[in-house]
């Protein structure tokens, strides 16, 4: 099992401990394409090196562009950020660029928060071999 680091905005990661966002989406690099279902996500708040999440990927889909990775589970990921999908890809669009997109695809993980009261009964079934990587 993995564990990989990946920074996020305070927003995104706090939908995430309450249980609101439940996948991570990401420029499938080939750094990425190397992560596994059961491998761990290291989230870290690009603000606050100290606000931290370590997440379980569950499920791994691999998406052409924003719309199609998108469309599926936006408003319950993004609940109370953006009015339609529209302005949440024109925010997605600030972090990866059309023709980094267009050669990468985007990555959809979903994520199980293992610090969320009703996940912790699963803790038990993570080991503890990790290798520690940024992503």
């Amino acid at each position: 099992m993995k564990n990989v680091v990946m920074k996020i905005k305070p927003c995104f990661l706090e939908l995430i401990k309450t249980g609101k966002k439940k996948h991570e989406y990401r420029l499938y690099t080939p750094d990425r394409s190397s992560l596994s279902i059961g491998d761990q996500i290291t989230l870290v708040s690009n603000e606050n090196l100290n606000d931290t999440l370590v997440v379980t990927i569950t499920d791994i889909s691999i998406h052409p562009n924003w719309l199609d990775a998108l469309k599926d589970y936006w408003k319950e990921d993004f609940e109370g950020l953006f009015n339609n999908l529209d302005d949440l890809i024109n925010e997605c669009n600030k972090f990866y660029s059309p023709k980094q997109v267009r050669e990468f695809g985007i990555v959809r993980f979903k994520m199980l928060n293992l610090d969320d009261d009703n996940n912790k009964s699963k803790k038990g079934c993570v080991t503890n071999e990790t290798s520690n990587k940024n992503i």
